[in-house]
């Protein structure tokens, strides 16, 4: 019954009107009225980041609404490490980074290794360099411990940009 212009810009009425009713999703994305991302199957696949993206060009994947235009992926969080700023299921929107250039160390970041993907906070390790140093937010450091990863293992780092989680 919501009208998607007005769900997406504020614009219009609040209820679809005949009018609105015969405008698809596909019109909107089209016309730059909405903007959605592709949510990366990362749970039904094993692989880097890197494979997903490549694997999408040539597949069609689900997308969902994106409330930031800069966004390039969306991705489900899984587990509660960074529990209970991003919970079990919730989904996060993602944007590629020049990790060469500038990390704002402190902040969460999503890291595409070789041994596959993580979601930390992300800081230099100080006692080893060459490393970053991966942090959880969830407390339990018996079964979250923080952890280096050599920056030669990283394939991309992407900036966390939104979480998406319902209540």
């Amino acid at each position: 019954e919501l009208n998607l212009v007005w769900l997406t810009t504020g614009e219009g009425e609040m209820l679809k009107s005949d009018v609105i009713s015969n405008v698809t999703l596909q019109e909107l994305r089209d016309n730059s009225i909405i903007n959605t991302v592709p949510l990366l199957p990362i749970s039904a696949q094993a692989g880097t980041l890197n494979d997903f993206i490549v694997s999408i060009k040539n597949i069609e994947v689900e997308r969902i609404i994106s409330p930031i235009k800069s966004a390039d992926y969306a991705i489900t969080v899984t587990g509660d490490s960074m529990a209970p700023e991003f919970p079990n299921g919730s989904r996060i929107l993602i944007k590629k980074i020049n990790e060469n250039s500038f990390i704002e160390w402190g902040k969460v970041y999503v890291l595409d290794t070789y041994n596959g993907i993580v979601i930390k906070i992300l800081n230099e390790a100080a006692d080893k360099p060459g490393h970053l140093l991966c942090t959880s937010i969830n407390q339990d450091q018996k079964r979250y411990a923080p952890f280096t990863v050599p920056k030669s293992d990283v394939i991309g780092v992407y900036k966390v940009m939104l979480c998406m989680s319902l209540k």
